[in-house]
């Protein structure tokens, strides 16, 4: 019998507080209204705790999980750069530009070459662009006169003095070409090789020497002068 009074007293508090604020509820956007509080309640503002001290380790966590979902790196997320080292930068950056490079060559590339061809054929059809056999050899070879080759921005360097001491020995050695350095660079080769032509020339008719043909001399890095003086 106590415990059902109990609950009827509870039930009926409920009710009763329902009923109260059903009548004149509390509603902080209204002003220039008085709301009182049904007697026995106590209003009571929270402001923004936390209890403990580990929500940086805590939201850190959060945050290279949700970098390494989205495909790029903590700091690139954040741009906090606090902890980063040239090593972790560089492993992080490998492993991210290559989810870049999938993305430009499946989403990017074929969205560009689209609107190329899309342009290429009709100033090709009202005679903007000159195409030998006309519009009708154009569709014949369609193919091969639309071949394009799509370049973004280059890859990002923590270091650029050791990329350039990297590419360096890569060309010496045969390792890499000089096109495919210059493409990382997000430039086209034809475009560079006539640009460092006119360069030269230039300084020539100025009487100037130009940098390429003195020769920068770049000191290669530690770990590869050591195999040298070893063998």
């Amino acid at each position: 019998a106590t415990e059902t009074a109990e609950s009827d007293v509870i039930t009926n508090r409920a009710a009763a507080m329902g009923e109260w604020y059903k009548s004149g509820g509390i509603d902080l956007g209204v002003h220039g209204r008085v709301t009182h509080l049904m007697p026995g309640d106590e209003l009571m503002f929270h402001s923004a705790e936390h209890p403990h001290d580990n929500y940086e380790a805590f939201a850190s966590g959060l945050l290279r999980e949700m970098a390494r979902a989205i495909g790029c790196t903590y700091e690139q997320l954040t741009g906090n750069y606090t902890n980063a080292t040239y090593s972790s930068l560089r492993m992080g950056t490998s492993e991210t530009w290559q989810i870049a490079l999938q993305r430009r060559e499946n989403i990017v590339a074929p969205f560009m070459q689209s609107s190329y061809e899309a342009w290429l054929e009709e100033a090709i059809r009202i005679g903007r662009v000159s195409f030998p056999g006309g519009i009708t050899a154009f569709y014949r070879n369609k193919t091969s006169a639309c071949r394009a080759s799509w370049m973004g921005p280059s890859k990002p360097s923590a270091d650029d003095l050791k990329t350039a001491k990297a590419r360096s020995i890569e060309i010496g050695n045969g390792l890499k070409t000089m096109q495919q350095s210059v493409s990382e660079e997000g430039v086209d080769f034809d475009d560079h090789m006539e640009q460092l032509t006119a360069e030269v020339e230039m300084f020539d008719d100025m009487g100037l020497n130009h940098p390429l043909k003195q020769g920068i001399d770049i000191e290669p890095s530690e770990g590869f002068a050591a195999e040298k003086e070893g063998a």
